[in-house]
Parts: structure tokens; sequence; C-alpha cells
């Protein structure tokens, strides 16, 4: 027997030898099957090393040898040296401040540039005089450019404070007929104000300070949102404040003293004179006994701020009085139990102007009970300072302005961090996609060393920023959690590279953990019940009730909560009564916030001019509508005798199938129909049209859009697409760099490549389905060729990808805006949606257009006849009308963003209204361009079964790659018989 027999009949020799020629195999094949990856290094490398191109610090650096100078430049609105065409107009501003102004008129659109001499090198803060004028509500933005270009990135979106005040009856608010407060309807104010150009987010308590060389210089002010009038633009001298102590020297060489007096005034927090947001409205409490005022049965808007008092920049102010010149403490009852283990910090104007640099970033300390306190440095025991203020005889004004505070400096930071560590992760993700091979060395050293070394550099900025605030801000370790977490592995990859692969999961959750924590902690939520001007040798009496106090009025609360209908808005109106006395029951599934709305424009506009009274109650929840909650209610309602004369808030199919039970009016008895159905887009009446009958009016619409991040489209040179062509190469273009595209994995995909080539969903009279066409057929495979041979994702947190950058571009519904704007506020500015992509043609003529068709869904309401009076439905009509008008809906919208903020954006149906809500100008005319080549769906009893079956058959093929086209055909049968069943049993045949 040979050595070489004897070696091979050994078992354990053969089989490590056969282990071992194997792992040799795969780690020689490796470099060649990832050969054309390790060869194209990454287009970009993250990390401070890099430049940090556009900051206000870099900018600031750049010019560090420039002085300050006390000259001031000024240039009136009408010495405007250029504008772009119908963006600026003199005689506008004229009509609206009278012919002796200098002022200048600037739309929503286009830029205005003015032309400065500067004496000197300097450094000049840029005041900004400006007159409000009636737009949409929203704040006025504007992007700055001096020479043409934009001097760093914090300028990029500068904001000029619009001013709100409530709508007040004898000081006080209204009430409904049971004594509840009733939400005070608010004004804009419109007039004249000055800001110095500033940081909007509050990363810099200072305003931006602005580098001009001697010579000549252009300032142009290009238009992001809302129109407003340039009264005058001056380069200033930045202002110093003095401190504390050297105000109250100051004060005291002036002969002020401290009052002696023995009288505390306190002015009602919910009543402020003056609010830059429309969204800060007064709010009840009802946690203690003590709050001013208070009671068990009734609603009371007894405080103000809370959450919705939380965003920097935003402020109140009050009047307050004083009984003679001099020193006092202010004395807030508030409550800052938002923020936990953290501080909230605003900045105090006393008569417009901040009295000295501590009062740029007053703490407000965590605690869960009410706190009434004089406010100072926010320290306690012997390290506590109360600052007193000097106030006139007579009327004050005190404003509160939420600020970062000592905080900013931090999150500043961690921002910084976190978009550095959000660069390398793509980096990462573009060479080991989202699921790295654990056993693959991927060589990080050598393929990305400028990733791995910014790691380690922001693991020890980090670390930095951790220590900062545990020694300076005194903030706890509970909530540092996160940051040392992330600090930790990040020091970890970037120390042992061969770690990423395995960690990149756990980066990606972190780094969202992160994102969420940094979010959280810019909120300065706070809530104010009054504010007292305090003598200062007085001492305050405890915030918050004892104990026993507490527990007795919630004893009360408990007993009181069975005599109040929480479901029922009552109105506040006694209306004659007559033939028109019985009052229209109309059904709402929204949230109780949105109810209030409706109630109120009811009492305020609706009740007042039909003279008959409505009841509103709320069904279900806000996802009724979605869910089918409310629906199943309300057949049960009206079966039973019991439903509403209207409801609201349906889902786009069911007043069909209510049409179909002869529960719902038809709306096309009523003479004016024609005229009414005008206000929408045809689009969204389809779904109501049925057997020669319309059943409903659209409320909301919906529709899809191209969602993008324009940043990320610039950096790889990406396109956007218009046509699926163009989009197939984008799919490709992405997922080289390991990235992904969003579409929702569903029928209405389907429907949307079939409406791109005219095809209907239904044949035969809606007797039986067309999905089995060729188009049909054709559309479903190229629905199902998107996940099973591109591979998109079929399940993802849109937003979530989108603003990590993992998902830079996605075909979504519109009202994924709402989501983006409240959860990704770090990408402002970065992305965009617009029309989504389509086929191209080629007319006759050789023509070329692209058909964009998308489809239109909505939600409705309808008019229920089960009561038998034709009266009631002719009120349900009248109601419809009003509802449905363009003031009305407008109202609506306005309010709802007021309310709930930019989350709560209104999708209005009606196309007038839907223009006057305050969308950037170029985002509204996208999705106007988008509406325009939108259709709708019909429906007819059976139409659930079409979409449950395309989406079994969809999972058949993308769960084990059947044929697509044969596992369509298989469901065709059971829709029709579907669809026929339900013509018999309604009798439509």
């Amino acid at each position: 027997m040979t050595t070489a027999t004897t070696f091979w009949n050994k078992p354990k020799r053969l089989a490590v030898f056969l282990l071992a020629t194997l792992m040799l195999v795969l780690s020689v094949g490796s470099s060649f099957v990832f050969a054309d990856e390790v060869t194209d290094p990454p287009k970009y490398q993250a990390g401070s090393v890099a430049p940090d191109a556009g900051s206000y610090n870099r900018y600031l650096d750049e010019y560090n040898s420039y002085g300050v100078t006390a000259t001031e430049i000024v240039r009136r609105g009408n010495e405007f040296t250029s504008a772009e065409e119908n963006s600026a107009d003199a005689d506008k501003a004229k009509d609206i401040l009278g012919e002796g102004t200098s002022s200048i008129y600037t739309d929503e659109f286009g830029s205005v540039l003015w032309t400065f001499e500067v004496p000197k090198n300097a450094l000049y803060n840029i005041e900004v005089a400006y007159h409000t004028v009636q737009g949409k509500g929203a704040a006025v933005e504007r992007n700055i450019r001096i020479d043409g270009e934009i001097p760093f990135e914090e300028s990029k979106n500068l904001v000029f404070d619009r001013v709100f005040q409530d709508i007040l009856v004898d000081g006080k608010f209204e009430n409904d007929y049971i004594g509840n407060d009733l939400r005070p309807k608010q004004k804009e104010l419109f007039g004249s104000r000055t800001v110095r150009l500033s940081d909007p987010l509050g990363f810099y308590s200072k305003p931006f300070l602005f580098a001009f060389s001697a010579g000549t210089h252009t300032i142009e002010l290009v238009a992001i949102r809302e129109p407003v009038i340039i009264e005058s633009i001056t380069l200033k001298q930045q202002k110093n404040l003095i401190s504390y102590d050297e105000y109250i020297a100051k004060k005291s060489a002036a002969g002020y003293t401290e009052y002696t007096g023995d009288v505390i005034s306190s002015t009602e927090a919910e009543f402020p004179s003056l609010r830059s947001q429309a969204m800060n409205y007064p709010v009840a409490d009802s946690s203690s006994p003590k709050t001013s005022p208070s009671d068990v049965y009734k609603t009371l808007y007894n405080t103000i701020g809370g959450a919705k008092w939380a965003t920097t920049g935003e402020w109140l102010e009050w009047e307050i009085n004083a009984p003679e010149a001099g020193l006092y403490k202010l004395a807030p009852r508030f409550k800052q139990d938002l923020q936990a283990g953290l501080f909230v910090s605003r900045r105090l104007y006393v008569n417009d102007v901040v009295p000295f640099e501590e009062a740029n970033s007053i703490k407000m300390q965590y605690n869960t009970k009410w706190q009434y306190s004089a406010l100072g440095n926010g320290m306690s025991g012997n390290d506590a300072v109360e600052y007193l203020f000097y106030l006139d005889e007579g009327k004050n004004t005190i404003k509160l302005e939420a600020v970062l505070g000592e905080m900013a400096d931090a999150l500043h930071t961690i921002e910084d961090i976190l978009s550095k560590l959000n660069e390398d992760y793509l980096q990462i993700l573009r060479l080991t996609g989202p699921e790295p091979d654990l056993y693959r060395d991927y060589e990080f050293d050598k393929l990305m060393p400028t990733v791995i070394e910014d790691l380690t550099l922001q693991s020890t900025r980090l670390y930095e920023v951790v220590d900062m605030l545990k020694k300076n801000v005194k903030i706890s370790g509970e909530q540092l959690k996160i940051l040392e977490k992330v600090a930790y592995q990040t020091q970890k990859m970037g120390e042992k590279h061969k770690t990423i692969a395995s960690s990149f999961k756990a980066l990606k959750a972190n780094l969202g953990s992160l994102a969420t924590w940094l979010m959280a902690s810019k909120a300065q939520p706070l809530e104010i019940d009054y504010i007292s001007v305090v003598p200062p040798q007085s001492k305050l009496p405890k915030g918050d009730a004892g104990i026993f106090s507490r527990l007795w009025f919630e004893i009360m609360k408990f007993f009181a909560s069975f005599k109040v209908d929480t479901d029922a808005l009552q109105q506040k109106y006694e209306v004659e009564t007559g033939e028109n006395a019985d009052p229209l029951s109309v059904w709402v599934g929204t949230g109780r916030d949105q109810a209030q709305i409706i109630r109120g424009m009811i009492d305020d506009t609706f009740t007042p001019h039909y003279k008959f009274p409505v009841e509103i109650k709320l069904v279900g929840t806000s996802a009724g509508a979605a869910t089918g909650g409310m629906e199943d209610v309300l057949l049960g309602a009206v079966v039973a005798g019991v439903g509403p004369d209207v409801s609201m808030g349906l889902g786009e199919g069911h007043p069909v199938n209510f049409a179909a039970r002869s529960a719902v009016a038809d709306l096309k008895q009523f003479p004016d129909f024609d005229e009414v159905v005008k206000r929408f887009h045809p689009s969204a009446m389809r779904a109501y049209d049925f057997n020669g009958g319309v059943y409903g009016l659209p409320e909301t619409q919906n529709y899809r859009m191209f969602f993008y991040r324009t940043d990320l489209f610039d950096r790889y040179n990406l396109k956007v697409p218009n046509t699926w062509d163009e989009l197939y190469t984008l799919i490709t273009e992405l997922k080289k760099e390991n990235m992904d595209f969003g579409m929702p994995g569903d029928f209405g995909t389907m429907l949307l490549l079939m409406g791109q080539q005219g095809e209907e969903i239904y044949k035969d009279g809606g007797r039986k389905i067309n999905i089995d066409s060729d188009i049909g057929i054709g559309a479903f495979k190229s629905m199902c060729d998107f996940y099973s041979q591109y591979k998109l994702p079929l399940a993802y947190d849109f937003a979530n990808r989108f603003r990590t950058g993992e998902m830079p571009a996605a075909i979504m519904d519109f009202v994924s805006y709402n989501q983006l704007a409240v959860f990704a506020p770090e990408i402002k500015g970065k992305w965009e949606m617009v029309p989504i992509p389509g086929i191209l043609t080629v007319d006759a003529d050789g023509n070329e257009s692209i058909d964009r068709t998308v489809i239109n869904s909505t939600s409705a309401m309808v008019i229920f006849k089960a009561n038998g009076k034709q009266e009631q439905v002719d009120k349900g009509w009248e109601f419809m009308k009003w509802w449905t008008s363009a003031d009305t809906q407008t109202q609506f919208g306005v309010e709802m963003e007021s309310l709930l903020g930019p989350a709560a954006k209104y999708n209005t149906a009606n196309m007038e209204a839907f223009s006057r809500l305050p969308w950037q100008k170029q985002e509204y005319e996208m999705l106007r361009d988008q509406l325009d080549q939108s259709v709708g769906m019909p429906v007819y009893p059976g139409d659930y079964m079409i979409a449950r079956a395309v989406n079994f058959a969809f999972m058949k093929v993308y769960d084990k790659g059947a044929n697509p086209s044969e596992i369509l055909l298989e469901y065709i049968d059971s829709i029709n018989n579907e669809l026929e069943r339900k013509r018999v049993e309604f009798g439509l045949d």
C-alpha cells in the first residue's frame, strides 16, 4: 500500500484536506466573483476628513480676519436692482401700504436683488423690515444669496414670522350650551415687523453674521413660500448683550429699585396678546385643582403650550401690568413633564428687548407636577439665582420664545455626527448591500479607509459631547445611553474593521434610535397656566395641590364622567322651532380634534345661515374608513333605523355598496347638482356613479407621486425618470449602489399600469372583470417583475429608509408628504415630489407625449334616506354643499394644520380649496399637474373580490415563482362569479 493510498484512507486526514481545499477555492473564487465591485471604489467618502462644505462655522472661520463696524447700510424695498419677471410689484405694495411707501411686494415665487456699496471688509447682521400680507397662513420662507451664491448651508431656509391673535368675546372664550369653552377662532394680524436673519433651527443663539469685502455686493432674496412686502434691508452691527450683573448695576445706577409692595398680579397664559404660530392654541388641563380656572364638569381652556409649543423659534407674548416702575420677579406656573431628565429653554423679551445675556436661555427643569417659581438660571439650592426684571409702570409685554439654550451646541454637534455616520453607513451599504456576508473579508481598510477613519473620529466626538453634557449641562446618564452605545459601536468598528459586516444591521438600528433621540431632544415643550408679577421678597406658594386635594379632585372627575356625553359635540345656538327644528344628524369617523373643528365651523357659519341644528357624533376612529369599522357600525344602525342623516369620511367604495341596498340618496335629484360637482376633478366623482345615479361627494383625494432625494440624485448623477424604461434604468443604478427603490406591491400598482394604457378594469357594464385582457395580464406581469426580477422590497418603512438614504426614491401616495415633514425634518429641502413616470407615446404627426395617468382615490360623504323624510334629505344636501364648498374646505384645512401642525396638511378634493392651502408653489404645481392626469375607478358590488384575488395571485408569484399569467387567470372566474352573485342579490339585471 502506497503512502498516498494510506493518506486517502484516513477519514480525518481526508476531511481536513477537503475542507482546506474548499476554503482555498472559496477564497480564490471570491476574489473573482467580486472583482467588479472591489475594483470600482465608492465615488464618495464621508467624514470630517472630507470638507465640511458650506457650514456656518466654516464660513466664520474663513472670514475670521473681518472685524465688525458701526456703519449701517440701508436699501429701501423699492430700491431693488432687478427681479425675476412678475415676482416684484411696487404698485401692489402701494395698494396695501399707501402711496407714500418705499416698499416692494414680493410674490411666493421668483427673486428680488438689491445692490450695496460696502466701505470696508466687515461682518454684518442683515436686518429685514417686512410687512406680512394675505397668503396661505404659513410662515414666510426665503433663501438668501450674496453675490449670487448661498453663503452657507444654514442660510438656505430663512423664516419671517407671521403674527396671530385669538378672537375673544369681552376678553373671554365663547361657551357652548352647557358652559364648555369653545376653542377660539383666530385672526392674522398683518403689519410691519423687523428681523435679523438667524438660524430657524435654533442651533445659533445670535443672528447670522455675513461677510462683505469692500466694494459692490448684491443681496438676493429667493422666494420659497408665501408672499411678503419688503420694506427695507439693512446691514447692521451685531448686538452684544450685557450680563445680568451689569444689567442690575445699570438699573440701580439709574435709580430703579426693587418693588416693595404686596401686590401680586397674574396674567392668564391662555390669553396671549400675540403668538407666532396659529397652532399654539389654548388647551384644556384637568390634571390639578390648582389650575386656574378649573372645573370637573366643564371643558375649560385654562393653559397654553405643552407639546404644541415645542419648536424652536415659536413664541407667545402677553401683556402684564406693573404698579410702578421698578425691579420685579416674573413667575410662571408651568409644567414641564414631557422631557424626562431634561430641561427646556426659553428666551425672554421684556418690551420686545432681551434685557441681558442670561435671558437668552432660561431653563425650566423636568417635573411631573406643576411648578411655580421665578424665572432664573434653572438651578436649585445655593446655586439658584432668581432674576429681577425692570418693568415700566402700567402695561408691559413679556414674550417667551422656545430656544435650544445650553443644549444648542451639543445638539448641533450630534446632528453633524449623525449626518456623517449616515454617510458612512451608505458607503458601507454600497459595498456590502443590506445583508453583509459575515464570512467574507470585504477589506474595508483598503476599499474605504476614509470611512474607517471617520467612524473613529465620530466616536471620539460623540464621547466628547457625552462628557460635556454630563459635566456642564448636568444631563443624567439614562438620557445618554443611546449616545454612548453609538459611540462605543463606531469606536469598535473603526478599530476592528472586520467587525463592520457583523455590526452593520445594529448600526442601522442605533442610528435610527439616535435620530429619534435627537428629534425628541430638540423639542422644547412647555405648558403655562399663568404668569405672575412678583415683588422680589415675596415667597411663592407651591405650584401643585396636595395629595388629598388631588385625590378628591380625581374622585369628582370620575363621578362627573357619568354625566358628560363625550361622543356628542353639542352646538351653542338655540335655533327657531317649526318645520326646520328637527336636527340633522351627522356621523363623523375622524379624531376628536377634527370633529371639534367641524363643530365650531358649523356653529359659526352653517347654523346661523341655514337655521336648523346639526348634531355631530363621533363614530369609530380616524382609521374607520380604512378598516371598514365605521361602515360596519353604519350598516347596522341603518338597518335598525337609528342611523344618521349624513355620514362623513367613508371609504371610496361604500357609497355604491349602500346605494345597492337603497340606503342612500341619489344626489342627481337636486337641481344644482351639476353646478356642485364642478368643484371636483372628474376623476374624484367616478366611484360614486352607479346605475344611473350619483350617491356621494368626495371630501379628500389621494394619488401617487414620485418622491426622491435631490441631494443623493445629485451626488450619484441619477436622473429623475420620465418613463418606465428610465425607471428601470434608475432601479438598476440604485441596485449597483446597494440602494432600493420603493413602490407599493398592491392592486393599485396594477391599476396604474393599466390606466396609463387606457385600459378599463371592468367590461360589459361591470358584469365582468377586464384584468384578463392582454393589457391587464401585461400590467400584472410588469408589477410582479418589479419584485421578482428587479428585487424591489415588498415591505418597508418608507419614511425611515428615505430619511437614511437607503431608499432615495419611491412612488408613494402624496399624503406621505405629511409623514416626511414631521418624521424627517433633517432632510428638509433635500427632497422633492414630482409626477410619476409614464408611457411614451407618439402620435401620427410624430409628436411625443408621456401618459402619467394615476388612480385617484377619495373619501366620501353620503345622505342616508332610511328615516323616509325628504326634508332631512334636503337638509343633508344643504350641509353637503356647505361642507364641500371652497371656503369651508379651505378653513378646515387651515385650522387642521394650525391645530395639529404640518402632519395634518389636508388633502381636500375641492380643487379651488386645494389651491389655497399652504403648499409651496412648486409643490402645488407638481401636485396639480399629476391631478390633471388622474382617473377614478368605477365601483360595482362585489369589487372587494378583485383586489383580494389579485393580491393572492401576486403573493403566489412572489413566494413560489409561479407564472404570472397562469396564476392571474386562475382567479378570473371566481371574481366574475362574485360580481354576478352581487348583481343577482341586488337585482341589478
